[in-house]
């Protein structure tokens, strides 16, 4: 009985430092999963510096960006293409194993769209590039329609009039821990918040880490830094 009592006193005692272990786990996984984020997001601006244009999203896992013929993106929800932004593929990984998301605006699967410098698809073409010019939305003036809506996290998830953010280019988004196996078009999950995130809609959260109810981290590409990363080596007008 006696040894019994200690091994309750010792569990209680040990409890609270396994937890606070785990948590400090927890925690450095997800700065490492921001430092990949960050190095995914500058390489992608990088692309755009030499190519003038966003590459699209890879959606078969060949580690090459996928368009048609008509030069549109074939898929607006997939991977990185690793192998036209020159990465190595476990830094498009977050901390627990599983693949950053990346996301396009959705008029890249409009032909017109795309080849229009005065829609935020233009962005992403290849053909003649650089299509836009400092006057493609958004801007003061005109928001980008097909463009990703972003909101911190909330009981009522996600709407135009909640968001933070508007008009959104691209996005790279891990699921982390709470995500494995689990797609933007694909959800396993979860909760609420994280269930927004996986939909396939253009609306996204972010949020506070929660252990229980949300672990993404989401990293936006936006239209302005698009512009300031090519101004410096383009002439656009």
């Amino acid at each position: 009985m006696e040894l019994m009592v200690v091994v309750v006193i010792l569990s209680w005692l040990v409890w609270p430092f396994l937890q606070g272990v785990q948590r400090v786990q927890f925690e450095a996984k997800r700065e490492l999963t921001e430092t990949r984020l960050s190095g995914v997001k500058q390489a992608l601006l990088d692309f755009v510096r030499v190519n003038a244009f966003l590459p699209c999203p890879d959606g078969n896992g060949d580690g090459r960006e996928d368009r048609d013929g008509m030069d549109q993106c074939e898929f607006t929800h997939g991977s990185v293409p690793y192998l036209d932004v020159f990465l190595p593929p476990l830094q498009l990984k977050d901390a627990f194993g599983g693949n950053f998301i990346y996301a396009v605006d959705q008029g890249v699967q409009n032909q017109v769209s795309l080849h229009d410098a005065d829609n935020a698809a233009s962005y992403f073409a290849r053909n003649a590039a650089p299509r836009f010019n400092l006057q493609t939305p958004p801007n003061a003036l005109q928001s980008a329609e097909n463009g990703f809506v972003i909101c911190e996290a909330a009981e009522s998830g996600c709407s135009d009039i909640e968001a933070k953010l508007h008009s959104v280019s691209a996005v790279l988004l891990a699921v982390n821990r709470r995500g494995i196996g689990s797609s933007m078009v694909n959800c396993l999950s979860q909760s609420l918040w994280e269930e927004e995130n996986c939909d396939g809609d253009r609306y996204l959260v972010f949020g506070v880490y929660s252990k229980d109810l949300f672990d993404d981290q989401l990293m936006v590409i936006s239209s302005y830094e698009i512009k300031s990363e090519l101004s410096a080596v383009w002439s656009i007008h």
